[in-house]
């Protein structure tokens, strides 16, 4: 999947004169700048080794525990307290280090927080739009990041899908770069990367049956330029100690996994096809009537046409 490119996500723009607060001066930047590289969804494997994996778990256990669905924030200059925060900073200085134009906004810092889903809880993370949520419900506009992340801790649970919708400055979808999405699915150690700007969730629906229970525990890093999310705080000193403070991210180690593209195959009604489309997300009894394949609602307003993944 080649890179989205710049994009004109503003040409309806609203007019700040009817909202509470001035839009970002970097908006623009963050909904259109095109992003560097071959790809908009890349991943690695083995970025946190696995002997790191069993402290991260128990940092994430904590932090939902003691601040359940807060986001955190690092500044890119700041010297890390805990696990956490080295995380954040690696991710932030692998893939901004080397990406980011001398012609951009600066890189300000990393955005961070933790999901765990369990089997008997809610395991889907629906489709959703990574954005400074506090700046779009003050003005109305949708900031996104530079950049999206997702790091696994465990095997288990629903893939990330990561689709090619994104946002206009009102947050309304618009179709973005080829039809063409991709699923990942959980791997210890494994990070994955995408354009922040994109559509992504984390969907049950999509995942392989299993009668057995399980826990899935992933960090999640946005990269940000020019913008600080607003509701993004820094890590309280006490709960920073708390948790386990070693270097997890192992970059140089990690080995970049190769994409199965949909255009790879000549027969593209083949058995391993998924088709996405519009409409609603059937039962899990549908879809195993159907084995291999899968329907994925957008819902309103998110039209977008059919997709193909292979899975």
């Amino acid at each position: 999947m080649t890179n989205l490119g710049a994009l004109d996500l503003d040409a309806m723009d609203y007019d700040p004169e009817e909202d509470d607060t001035e839009p970002s001066p970097h908006g623009r930047f963050l909904r259109g700048a095109a992003r560097p590289g071959s790809a908009s969804v890349r991943a690695w494997h083995g970025v946190i080794p696995a002997q790191h994996l069993t402290p991260l778990k128990a940092d994430a256990m904590l932090l939902k525990e003691k601040a359940p669905g807060e986001t955190f924030w690092i500044d890119a200059e700041s010297t890390p307290r805990c696990s956490l925060e080295q995380l954040a900073l690696a991710v932030l200085r692998f893939h901004a280090g080397s990406e980011v134009s001398a012609d951009s906004p600066p890189v300000r810092g990393a955005e961070f927080w933790i999901q765990v889903r369990g089997s008997d809880g809610s395991p889907t993370i629906a489709l959703h739009w990574d954005s400074d949520e506090l700046h779009k419900r003050a003005s109305g506009e949708h900031l996104p990041p530079w950049l999206a992340t997702v790091t696994y801790l465990g095997s288990s649970g629903a893939p990330t899908v990561v689709l090619p919708a994104v946002a206009d400055a009102h947050g309304r979808a618009v179709r973005a770069g080829a039809c063409c999405a991709h699923l990942s699915h959980p791997v210890p150690g494994k990070h994955l990367a995408f354009d922040g700007r994109l559509l992504h969730g984390a969907l049950h629906d999509m995942q392989a049956p299993s009668a057995a229970p399980y826990v899935r525990i992933s960090l999640l890093v946005n990269v940000w330029l020019g913008h600080r999310p607003a509701e993004a705080a820094t890590l309280p000193p006490q709960l920073a100690a708390s948790l386990s403070n070693a270097a997890v991210a192992h970059f140089g180690q990690a080995v970049q996994a190769v994409p199965v593209a949909p255009e790879a195959s000549a027969e593209p009604d083949a058995a391993g096809w998924r088709s996405l489309k519009v409409g609603f997300v059937p039962r899990r009894s549908l879809c195993d009537a159907t084995p291999g394949w899968r329907t994925l609602g957008l819902g309103f307003p998110f039209f977008h046409p059919p997709l193909r993944v292979r899975g």
